[in-house]
């Protein structure tokens, strides 16, 4: 496996600040401590594991796992977790050396920083949860000797784009790879496979998926969610697909099956009817079921421009209402806007895209000036330590308010989280740059008709957090009800920068 840059980079800087500390023996940094490129341990008389390489801050990135047995099952927290959990915050690869047999149960649970693991031939059982939440999880080959993807396995790695299902793969158990949200190709090499787990790929972002014939059952809720599905193939081989396997996956096109399965279709046959006008075509004994997407709403608001408003004098005994779409190039509200606005019975309607829309009220404005409402989703900045603490997951997403500063008044930013979320709650937290190891809450709110709508006085960073009432506070409790999944893995985290 290629070595990461960061690596190669790390080494070169903690040799430069060695060479520096001879010269400069009042530099702070502790030079023993990245002398230290190994730390070999054993975990038991078949396995040894070590550590290896130093990242910029002087911690080891590497962990190297060796021996002729297997690797033991773990529990995600306590004394009986991984003894090499303590550096899950800092390694970037694992390396199983060839003679490891088997790896255990939540082996390398939640090991956030983790980029790529290499796994040996000779590995021929991965546990429950093995990789579960491994956030920046980026590649992985699953061994040819394995033959049961157990189940969440690979559940929250929310960086792996595509993964091959080896030949003989019989079993793709519940969860194994749900809201992996950039998984874009399963590619199944062989047609051993029977069984697809209830939400075996839910939340997943592939926009095709040909079932291998073999598979006789898909479970409920296999693939709920899969937003960007457009077209699934079911081979005859399949007799079941359960309750809601397809459902919330608006943008399926064409479903095409073989018309000489035993499939029995009825109201339960696992696909969304809301999104479905279902046409049985017959060509070449393929039976397609053609889909029509309903209709969208029409938008029927009338829409002002800012010159609309500042001319406006006269104002209503009721509330004057105003609804402006933003350009995309000019997000900014002009002064004379507010100024007009302020202190009078007036409601600011502002739509920035099909995502986000402000409302402001006129008797909330107190200090009228230009600002920038312009919002965009963004790269990641908050630092995972600080997500652990203070939210329920780590799949979250940056949206950067282009503006700065406080606003001068008090605005209310709806945002569309879809309705697979309706009936969550949603806490925000305010991140200050200053305080890097805190979130402040602010306010909770709940998802009806797929938004939510929070309170903002002035641009920063903050965070949304979308979860099920009925989600415990336990990050390490393994209990798992997928309708509290659909939106994440129980959780949708947003990070907002104002």
């Amino acid at each position: 496996m290629k070595k990461r840059f960061l690596n190669q980079a790390s080494k070169l800087f903690v040799s430069t600040i060695f060479v520096a500390s001879v010269v400069l023996p009042s530099l702070s940094l502790n030079v023993n401590a990245a002398l230290k490129r190994t730390e070999t341990h054993e975990l038991n008389s078949n396995i040894t594991y070590t550590y290896k390489d130093v990242n910029i801050d002087g911690q080891f990135d590497t962990l190297i796992i060796e021996g002729d047995g297997p690797i033991p099952s773990f529990r995600t927290s306590g004394d009986d977790a991984a003894p090499w959990r303590t550096e899950r915050h800092n390694i970037v690869d694992i390396i199983i050396e060839d003679g490891v047999k088997s790896i255990g149960d939540n082996a390398f649970y939640q090991f956030d920083y983790l980029k790529a693991v290499e796994i040996p031939d000779s590995v021929k059982y991965i546990g429950e949860g093995a990789f579960f939440k491994c956030a920046r999880l980026e590649e992985i080959t699953i061994p040819y000797g394995v033959d049961v993807i157990e189940s969440s396995t690979f559940s929250g790695c929310y960086e792996l784009e595509s993964i091959e299902i080896p030949e003989n793969i019989v079993e793709i158990e519940s969860s194994a790879f749900t809201y992996c949200i950039k998984l874009k190709r399963v590619e199944f090499e062989g047609d051993d496979l029977e069984l697809i787990g209830a939400a075996a790929f839910a939340g997943c972002a592939m926009e095709e998926i040909e079932i291998p014939e073999g598979v006789e059952n898909i479970k409920e809720n296999a693939f709920n969610g899969c937003s960007k599905l457009k077209e699934v193939t079911i081979p005859k081989s399949v007799k079941k697909i359960g309750v809601k396997a397809f459902e919330n996956c608006p943008d399926i096109e064409e479903v095409n099956f073989d018309c000489r399965t035993s499939l029995e279709f009825d109201e339960e046959w696992g696909f969304d009817e809301e999104f479905f006008i279902l046409e049985h075509n017959f060509k070449n004994g393929v039976c397609t079921i053609c889909s029509k997407k309903e209709k969208e709403e029409s938008d029927d608001t009338e829409y002002v421009d800012w010159d609309e408003i500042i001319e406006n004098t006269e104002f209503t005994f009721g509330t004057t209402t105003y609804n402006v779409k933003m350009p995309s190039k000019d997000t900014t509200v002009p002064y004379d806007v507010f100024d007009v606005l302020k202190n009078k019975n007036t409601l600011l309607n502002i739509k920035v895209d099909d995502t986000f829309s402000w409302t402001i009220k006129g008797k909330e404005i107190e200090t009228p000036k230009n600002l920038n409402l312009g919002v965009k989703i963004a790269d990641k900045t908050i630092p995972l330590s600080v997500m652990d603490k203070y939210t329920k997951d780590y799949n979250y997403k940056e949206i950067e308010l282009s503006g700065k500063g406080e606003f001068g008044l008090k605005a209310e930013l709806t945002i569309d989280v879809g309705t697979i979320n309706n009936g969550n709650k949603v806490d925000l937290y305010y991140y200050d740059p200053d305080d890097e190891n805190s979130l402040e809450f602010i306010a909770t709110s709940k998802v009806e008709s797929g938004k939510v709508t929070l309170p903002f006085t002035h641009a920063s960073r903050y965070v949304i957090d979308i979860y099920s009432t009925e989600v415990k506070n336990d990050k390490d409790d393994d209990s798992f009800d997928f309708d509290d999944f659909a939106a994440g893995e129980n959780i949708v985290v947003t990070e907002i920068i104002l």
